[in-house]
């Protein structure tokens, strides 16, 4: 089985984001799951939020629907570099040429179970963009995209509010026990079932996201 990441090294970050070195990509999420860096966008438009089935090549949330990108910050870059590398390289979306300006909104830490080999342990940057633009998903990355209106999106999720953990609650659980605490959750919206990734439900229910999004 081959694997597609947007890095070979990850930026190792105490829980104060004090940078405390840099590890193999692999290594980091294997256990003991080792705290880095990661940036993540939503981009939005006319009330709705994008959303992109990782494709069957990623090592981690392979075939969930996640947030419209969530990337690994590289030892040489900022939190925004990592965003804009990487919607270019999942979404092909140039900032240069479409003016995607970013908007920081919160960082928070979590965890998540990710599969028998790998996890995460991350400290994440969350930004907003409001976008109407061309969007080319990389199938090495990106399987397909659907905009969904974001308040359906948010009242699905917490109608299910007793299955999920915040970020903080995640902390407290290995992640062993976080396979069974906080699985990916399964929803229907636009018609269809979509499985979504654990950290992208974690952001969903953070009221600091809707602040930040206003819609």
């Amino acid at each position: 089985m081959k694997y597609i990441v947007g890095s070979k090294t990850v930026t190792l970050v105490n829980s104060q984001d004090e940078v405390q070195g840099e590890m193999d990509i692999f290594k980091a999420h294997k256990s003991p799951f080792y705290l880095h860096r990661a940036s993540s966008v939503w981009l939005f438009k006319d009330k709705k939020v994008l959303l992109q089935k990782r494709s069957k090549y990623k090592p981690i949330g392979a075939q969930c629907w996640g947030n419209g990108i969530c990337a690994n910050v590289r030892p040489d870059e900022s939190y925004e570099g990592c965003a804009h590398r990487r919607l270019l390289g999942e979404l092909k979306i140039k900032d240069s040429k479409l003016k995607i300006n970013l908007k920081k909104a919160y960082k928070f830490e979590y965890k998540a179970y990710g599969n028998e080999r790998f996890s995460e342990h991350e400290l994440d940057q969350v930004f907003i963009a409001e976008y109407d633009g061309q969007i080319t998903p990389n199938p090495d990355e990106v399987s397909e995209v659907i905009w969904v209106d974001w308040q359906e999106l948010k009242s699905k999720i917490t109608n299910q509010r007793e299955k999920i953990l915040n970020a903080e609650e995640s902390l407290k659980y290995s992640h062993k026990e976080l396979k069974n605490l906080a699985p990916p959750i399964k929803i229907k919206i636009n018609d269809r079932d979509i499985v979504l990734a654990p950290w992208t439900v974690i952001m969903i229910i953070d009221p600091r996201l809707q602040t930040a999004l206003e819609i």
